[in-house]
């Protein structure tokens, strides 16, 4: 049971492959920036970080239940199912935030 739900779990990783490339690629941007553009490359290291690790948490998450409990009582499953997706949505949506911070801060105001 547990070799199948790891699988499950790594599948799941191996299709999100290209996002988590180029996740990475934007960590190493970010601090190669940083001199450059310190409170920029911080705000954008740190929402990719957490992107990051919500995918990961979000594939384990999807196979936890099943790996808990062999005959799971389906309305605790669905429950606990629920209240991670929800709690994983709002970190999600701060990392937004801290992405459109990176994107929009360290601009220098347009004279007039």
């Amino acid at each position: 049971m547990f070799s199948n739900i790891l699988g499950a779990i790594l599948t799941d990783l191996a299709i999100q492959l290209p996002v988590l490339i180029v996740m990475l690629v934007g960590i190493v941007i970010a601090l190669a920036t940083w001199k450059c553009n310190p409170k920029p490359s911080l705000f954008a290291l740190i929402s990719i970080l957490i992107f990051f690790v919500v995918i990961i948490l979000n594939s384990v998450i999807v196979y936890l239940p099943i790996l808990l409990w062999e005959n799971p009582n389906y309305s605790l499953r669905t429950t606990i199912m629920i209240i991670s997706h929800v709690v994983l949505n709002v970190i999600r949506g701060g990392a937004w935030g801290l992405l459109l911070a990176a994107v929009f801060s360290g601009r220098k105001q347009k004279a007039e």
